[in-house]
């Protein structure tokens, strides 16, 4: 009777295992930094839920934070056709994984997107500009750093890609004045800002 009772436990556990409580399993773990449990677990929703866009999307986060890139960029492929809500995030995370993968002008198409998803997105126009500097449209790359600040002004690495894309125009002065905004009101961030002023502000 109790062996009877130990089974019947164990299996209304199992039962219990639906896409949802994976899910759920897997972001305790992504926010606890337990990157490969949180992958096993988004994949087991997934196994149970094909069209469950939201653990393609988060399991796409987690292999983007863990350097999975092409991962990363076919999970954010597939919350997007899958009509994920906030798409505009998948757009900038996959133009983002496209970035990492030395993909510049493709990763430029994805943050188009989610800029016409959503114009107020600074992080698109922010990483877009990362693409054309990489492209070498460096007075592009500053369009999109202006706008990138005048929505999220409190954004130290904005600073200082502007700052390396007026200097790479020859724009001196103004490089080393980002860079100097960089490391009086961001010191935490300023390593790389110190360094640049350090070789060509002096």
């Amino acid at each position: 009777m109790k062996y009877t009772i130990i089974l019947l436990l164990f299996s209304c556990a199992l039962w219990g295992q639906n896409d949802t409580t994976y899910f759920n399993s897997a972001r305790q773990e992504h926010l606890l930094n337990l990157r490969k449990e949180a992958i096993k677990n988004y994949t087991k929703a997934i196994k149970l839920n094909s069209k469950y866009s939201a653990a393609y999307f988060y399991r796409g986060c987690v292999e983007f934070d863990s350097s999975l890139f092409k991962q990363a960029k076919n999970d954010f492929s597939k919350a997007i056709n899958l009509g994920y809500k906030s798409i505009q995030y998948a757009y900038e995370l996959r133009g983002r994984s496209k970035f990492y993968l030395k993909k510049y002008k493709n990763s430029i198409k994805d943050f188009n997107k989610a800029i016409k998803v959503d114009p107020e997105f600074s992080n698109a126009y922010q990483y877009r500009g990362v693409s054309k500097y990489y492209l070498k449209d460096y007075k592009g790359s500053i369009q999109d750093y202006n706008k990138a600040i005048e929505l999220d002004p409190g954004n130290a690495d904005i600073y200082n890609d502007r700052g390396n894309s007026k200097f790479k125009l020859r724009d001196k002065v103004g490089a080393c004045l980002d860079w100097q905004k960089v490391v009086d009101e961001w010191s935490i961030y300023s390593e790389d800002a110190k360094n640049s002023i350090s070789k060509y502000c002096k």
